[in-house]
């Protein structure tokens, strides 16, 4: 893994991006519910931001689909309730990448296992350079570190047509695939990654996939809530702090909850019956 990994190292310095920070691999031998994971030995302002914009654009999303209006100093209460606060600067912060028995089987069961485990690399390191730019997290980074990862595959025709094609996403593809195809757009299928790191470039992909994704939210979560109960019920469990087996009689402990009126409350709890039965059917 070492080999691949000072290989996708060059690949970014090849492309005039060198990475400063200390990098480090580690398995883990508890499941990590992702192939790769990027975390720091100690945590920096930069990637408590992150985690601010990526909870606070779900919540508003779900917010919106649920027909609730919640205090915006309740959103922020709960949001600032599950972030652990930092005291480090990046520079203090040796980053480490994660994997478990998940990614080897994969690897395993590939046609190509080095050149996947090497644009998997690619996405994470991709976030360790934003990080190092310190300020450029913002809601498009993981379209940036999918776009750098089909360009280290020297195959971005994939994100081709995906902006405009009439399917139903899910909130993971909106994210990843659909940003990534936003980026492209913006770059004009441009290879040169730096593209990405320019404060003006990054402002235009960013209120183009605010603007995009805003229309097809709804449209996304009640797919989700239709096709894919589990994942929905993921959703609204983080936003009602319930754990993944609640029932809805624990939702008066939610700081959400607690701050709607009777009539958001009551359909909160109806959506909440409603997604339990539709997981009680797949059983």
């Amino acid at each position: 893994m070492q080999e691949a990994l000072e290989e996708v190292i060059q690949f970014y310095k090849d492309n005039d991006i060198e990475i400063k920070t200390p990098i480090k691999i580690q398995k883990s031998e508890e499941r990590i519910y992702a192939l790769m994971e990027l975390s720091y030995k100690t945590r920096n302002r930069y990637i408590e931001n992150e985690e601010i914009l990526d909870k606070e654009w779900a919540y508003r999303g779900l917010t919106k689909f649920l027909h609730i209006n919640p205090p915006n100093k309740k959103i922020r209460e709960l949001i600032k309730k599950n972030i652990i606060h930092s005291d480090t600067q990046p520079e203090e912060s040796p980053a480490i990448l994660i994997y478990d028995n998940e990614l080897e089987e994969l690897l395993s069961k590939n046609e190509n296992p080095e050149k996947k485990l090497k644009t998997i690399f690619t996405h994470e390191l991709w976030h360790i350079i934003e990080h190092e730019e310190q300020s450029k997290y913002d809601l498009i980074s993981e379209g940036t570190a999918t776009y750098a990862m089909y360009v280290y595959a020297q195959d971005t025709s994939m994100l081709d047509n995906i902006i405009d094609k009439k399917i139903l996403y899910t909130t993971w593809h909106l994210k990843y695939e659909y940003a990534a195809a936003i980026v492209k757009k913006h770059l004009n299928g441009s290879t040169n990654l730096k593209k990405m790191l320019d404060n003006n470039i990054r402002r235009e992909i960013n209120e183009d996939y605010k603007q995009k994704t805003s229309a097809l939210f709804d449209n996304v979560l009640r797919n989700e809530m239709f096709n894919n109960p589990l994942i929905f019920l993921t959703c609204i469990n983080e936003l009602f702090e319930q754990t993944q087996n609640s029932h809805p009689t624990k939702l008066s402990e939610s700081i959400i909850f607690d701050s709607l009126n009777r009539r958001e409350q009551q359909r909160v709890i109806e959506i909440y019956t409603f997604i339990q039965k539709k997981i009680d059917k797949m059983k």
